[in-house]
């Protein structure tokens, strides 16, 4: 598989992560019914960005 095809692969799977009810879904329809539709939007967007910067921020393997 190319870079573009691991990369969409793994954008479906999060979305499918995301989308499993969950505490994460738990979180987002508490903020939707509390806040409206933009807050819903806000708090998706905020659970996307920490799933794509966790993994980021793990130490590399190969470091001791």
């Amino acid at each position: 598989m190319t870079y573009a095809e691991n990369l969409w692969l793994f954008f479906v799977l999060l979305t499918g992560v995301i989308a499993v009810p969950g505490m994460d879904m738990a979180f987002v329809i508490a903020n939707s019914l509390s806040g409206g539709r933009r807050s819903g939007l806000a708090a998706t967007a905020g659970m996307m960005a920490g799933e794509h910067v966790t993994p980021c921020s793990a130490p590399p393997p190969w470091r001791d």
